[in-house]
């Protein structure tokens, strides 16, 4: 029997322009997965307005080799310890 291979996912930050409930714009950060295609296989975006603070969570996510099996898990538990 053969082994299946674990496909790599690569963790980058990604922006958008949002509105808040009182109208006023603003830039949000959020994070995406590529497959090894670099295709985007998993997105949460407006996780915060801080590009540093996203963008260290997905050096995390990449140092640490996580799965996008449980990316919305780690996103969830990101929102969580931040709020």
């Amino acid at each position: 029997m053969k082994a299946v291979e674990k496909e790599e996912t690569t963790f980058h930050v990604c922006e958008g322009n949002y509105k808040s409930e009182e109208g006023k714009a603003y830039t949000g950060y959020g994070l995406h997965g590529l497959n090894s295609d670099g295709e985007v296989i998993c997105r949460a975006e407006d996780l915060s307005m801080s590009h540093e603070v996203v963008h260290h969570l997905a050096i995390l996510m990449n140092e640490q080799g996580a799965e996008v099996t449980h990316f919305y898990e780690i996103v969830e538990d990101f929102l969580i310890a931040v709020t």
